[in-house]
């Protein structure tokens, strides 16, 4: 019998990528100021607040645990979902193909719309996900 052993190597700064890497986006398009708060079990992205056409990007490697969460307030609007669930199989940000993938969030006066590109809206990329509370 042989022993079977392997090494795995990952940098100081950047986590063992298991499932991808993912660029994820959150477009204001609603004509006034929203603000919102991300977080992760591992980073806490903080407040924000995006200006008509604003655009708050971040990177996810991806494990078998990673999710984000995110608490939106748009006025006297409100809404707190995940905007990222790897552990979910329903999660709305679907893998396409090999390589680094795409998630876009799109904020409209009627709800949060969902897309793997960044086309005109209205396509039929873009999916309405849920509505203001």
């Amino acid at each position: 019998m042989f022993p079977f052993t392997y090494t795995v190597a990952s940098s100081v700064n950047k986590p063992l990528d298991v499932l991808g890497e993912w660029n994820m986006f959150i477009i204001n398009d609603i004509n006034d100021d929203i603000n919102f708060h991300l977080r992760s079990i591992e980073d806490d992205h903080g407040n924000h607040t995006l200006s008509y056409k604003g655009i708050y990007q971040w990177q996810i490697h991806e494990t078998p645990t990673t999710y984000y969460w995110s608490q939106f307030w748009w006025g006297s609007k409100y809404q707190d979902f995940h905007v990222f669930d790897s552990r979910h199989p329903s999660n709305v940000c679907i893998k396409q193909g090999f390589g680094t993938q795409y998630c876009y969030w799109l904020v409209r006066p009627e709800g949060f719309y969902v897309s793997n590109v960044n086309s005109t809206f209205p396509s039929r990329s873009w999916a309405l996900d849920r509505t203001w509370a």
